[in-house]
């Protein structure tokens, strides 16, 4: 799907309509009020204690849908799901490589490039690994989101620098984005603060259009985080949301099957994470001509998180994928029965 062909999108390129429409609306109501303003004087005299309370709301409740009316056309969510299949031998931690899904080896090649890191998240495993202590608040569970966190900035860095280099040149979906902005390195050092010293942040600056500005909030609610870009135009947050679970056989049959079929064991715990993607365009810039390139950008940025964190996405493409599998084995064993064939002869 296009960006012209959100519905977002086509609510910011009529949002003059619905401007006209909402400015109809309100000349209705300023006239069916004027029309009763002889009633509503004679009411207000005879019952004064109601018509402190009515009063109020025949003129609030149409500037509350009015408002409401405007924000809700402003906003869209998507939900998905990050997987994380983690195993412990002996003294090792390794996020299990699934193939065509590059998370889990993004997420393992933190750990290999980070001994120290490495060290202290399984030292925090050994205690606190199982299924009831990766569920709730504990020192693992709080470690996993920082690793998650992480990945999502990774993802903007690498969506940034594809978008605002030249390497845009390579990527025709970025390649008309490039032009568009001044970019700026911003320092992680107040980013990895406000983060609480998130070790998993590795790097030093990242790069972001010029008047886009990026901070991570801790939520109170088990873990939680935000990821949030913020323009004066347009906005996308990353929520890394609480109710987490451990998928079996049981509860996630399809998922946990496509799993074993790829990493080979069943020592393991597959970890399940919801996020949720929300963008939104701001409203008073309506009539600027920067809002549609800072939206295109962040809308962007939300079709590459999808692509590329969402693991209802891989698993819509497995029947696929698996075909194209069992197709290059076959053709494998055909080559070996040829190969045999002909050293028999």
């Amino acid at each position: 799907m296009t960006l012209h062909e959100t519905s977002l999108f086509a609510e910011l390129k009529y949002r003059r309509k619905y401007l006209i429409e909402i400015g109809v609306v309100a000349v209705y109501i300023a006239l069916c009020i004027n029309i009763a303003s002889n009633y509503l004087f004679e009411f207000t005299k005879e019952h004064p204690i109601s018509a402190s309370i009515l009063l109020p709301l025949l003129v609030t409740a149409p500037v509350y849908v009015i408002f409401k009316y405007i924000y809700g056309k402003s906003i869209t969510e998507s939900e998905l799901s990050l997987l994380l299949p983690i195993s412990i031998n002996g003294n090792k931690l390794t996020v299990l490589n699934i193939h065509g899904y590059s998370v889990p080896s993004r997420a393992n090649t933190m750990l290999l490039t980070n001994p120290v890191l490495a060290e202290s998240f399984l030292k925090d495993s050994r205690n606190f690994f199982n299924k009831d202590e990766l569920l709730k608040e504990g020192p693992l569970r709080n470690t996993i989101s920082d690793m998650v966190t992480a990945l999502v900035v990774s993802l903007i860095k690498l969506y940034s620098e594809h978008s605002l280099t030249t390497a845009s040149l390579y990527h025709k979906e970025y390649r008309h984005h490039a032009w568009k902005f001044k970019s700026f390195k911003m320092s992680t050092e107040n980013l990895k603060a406000t983060a609480q010293k998130n070790n998993f942040l590795g790097m030093e600056s990242i790069r972001l259009p010029e008047g886009i500005t990026l901070s991570i909030r801790q939520k109170q609610d088990r873990g939680s985080r935000c990821i949030q870009l913020d323009s004066a135009f347009s906005w996308i947050k990353i929520n890394i949301l609480p109710y987490w679970t451990i998928v079996t056989e049981t509860n996630g049959r399809k998922t946990y099957k496509i799993v074993i079929r790829n990493v080979n064991t069943q020592k393991l715990d597959v970890l399940m994470i919801p996020l949720k993607i929300t963008t939104g365009i701001k409203f008073r810039q309506i009539f600027s001509n920067q809002i549609e390139s800072y939206y295109s950008w962040t809308y962007g940025l939300k079709e590459d998180a999808i692509k590329w964190l969402s693991w209802e996405e891989y698993e819509k493409n497995d029947l696929e994928r698996l075909v194209v599998d069992m197709h290059r084995e076959l053709k494998e064993i055909k080559k070996d029965l040829t190969n045999k064939k002909k050293q028999s002869t």
